[in-house]
Parts: structure tokens; sequence; C-alpha cells
């Protein structure tokens, strides 16, 4: 993964795919501001609130580098892929892409009991870049569950097997606490990459998540905690929800920002 540089942005990201990067860092001079919705809005709604947002603020659209969405319940592959279109098409319209990729880092979920998840794609939070005078560099990284990357020369094939991409992920329907551990582990390993690629540090974040249905504190800490240094001292948020993919069990991303507010 190499660095892109977003000038009307003011941060660099990890260019990944068409609709979400593996993550973003801001441009020295610059910090995240982390937006929670109080309740989350519809998609289009929502890209509506973020840009009154900004445009109060006196900052482009430009600037968000990191969103969250919530939805009903985990897709399958094909479902997954109808979904990533359709907020394709609105990156797009809302001028946040770049060179055929998205800027901004994503995390997706699908909130538990289901009686508290929105009953269409929406967003729940997002990340934007303010000036600000910051003693470390801010950073969101994108969620990260336990499917491996395909190989280079198998990836048409996975676009359109649901199987063969079922295939990529770690203990493929197992949640016994040692698969569990082995899942945690991988996406660890995989949010430790992202963070190396940003040219940051774990150590660094304010913020760490958790995103599952399963117990993990039996490998909370020497999977999770030891590995996050000293941002353990901040603990990790769990949010108790399925990754947006069937037979994906854990996911966890991490950022470090200069701001939290919550609107609504």
């Amino acid at each position: 993964m190499t660095l892109t540089h977003s000038p009307s942005g003011h941060y660099a990201f990890l260019a990944s795919s068409a609709t979400f990067s593996s993550g973003a860092i801001a441009d020295e001079g610059y910090g995240l501001t982390h937006t929670t919705f109080r309740r989350p809005l519809p998609l289009a709604e929502a890209f509506a609130a973020m840009h009154a947002h900004l445009t109060g603020l006196g900052q482009p659209l430009a600037a968000v580098c990191g969103i969250e969405l919530r939805i009903s319940q985990p897709l399958s592959f094909e479902g997954f892929a109808q979904l990533n279109a359709g907020y394709k098409a609105l990156l797009i319209q809302h001028g946040l892409h770049q060179g055929g990729k998205a800027p901004a880092a994503r995390t997706n979920v699908a909130p538990l009991p289901a009686v508290v998840a929105p009953k269409e794609p929406s967003v729940y939070a997002f990340t934007y870049t303010m000036p600000a005078k910051t003693t470390a560099r801010n950073f969101i990284i994108a969620g990260a569950g336990e499917i491996r990357p395909a190989p280079a020369s198998d990836v048409a094939q996975t676009v359109t097997s649901g199987l063969d991409q079922r295939d990529l992920i770690v203990r493929l329907g197992e949640t016994t606490p040692d698969a569990m551990r082995e899942k945690a582990a991988f996406c660890i390993e995989t949010a430790q990459g992202e963070l190396r690629g940003l040219g940051a540090s774990w150590a660094d974040a304010s913020a760490t998540n958790i995103y599952t249905a399963h117990p993990f504190d039996s490998f909370l800490t020497d999977v999770v905690l030891s590995t996050m240094g000293g941002a353990a001292i901040h603990g990790v948020h769990w949010f108790f929800c399925k990754p947006p993919i069937q037979a994906i069990e854990f996911e966890v991303d991490a950022r470090n920002v200069a701001q939290e507010i919550m609107l609504g």
C-alpha cells in the first residue's frame, strides 16, 4: 500500500478500492474531528448533513477522510457488492473520489440487537480534517475483518464467486474461543499493517474499537491490549454487532483524533 495525497482534503490515504481506503492521516498542521450522529442517518440524508456541517465550518466536503456505516444485517458477498455499488455512486456524486479510488476509510457493521439497527444503510459517524495544532499526527484506519486478501491472480475469480471469497475467511464457520482468538489476532495484525502504511503507531491511538457479537475477554489482554502499547490506557470500545459480511465474526479499527463531537 502506498500513500496518496488528497490536496483538497489535507490528508494522505492508503488507496485500497473504489469504495474505501485502508486509512488516512492528516497533513501537518491539521487534526481530525470525529463526529457521531446521535441517530444514524440514511446515506443520502447523511451526506447532505455532512456537507451542511462542514460548510458551516468553512471546510469542503473533501475534508471527510473517514465514514462509519451501519446496516440492518450482515450481507452475502453479492449483497455487499450491491451496497458498494450504490455507495460508490454516492461518493462520486459528492466528489469523494480520486483517481478511481475512495480516499475515505470506512467501517461498516450491523448493530445488535436487530431492533436498534437502521432499516436502511446509514451513516453512524464521520471524520474530517481541520486546521489544528497537534503534538501527534492524527489518523484513522478502516475496519479490518478476518478475511485474507485474495492473491492478485485470483482477484477476478473471487469477485464473481461467493464460495471462493468465503474460503478466504479465517476459521470459516467457527466461533469457539480458539477460533475467535485466531480471528482477532489476524484482524489486529491487519490493522497494524494499515497503521504502518500510514507511518503511524497504535500506541498513539485515542480510540480503539472492537466489533463482534462474541466474547473476547479470554484473549483481550494478550492479543489486543498488549499490542496497543500505551494506547491501552484508553481501553477498548466494544460495539455489540456483526461485521457486514455473513460468516465474518470480528472487526477492529482505531483512530487518533484531536476532537470528538456528537450531532443531533
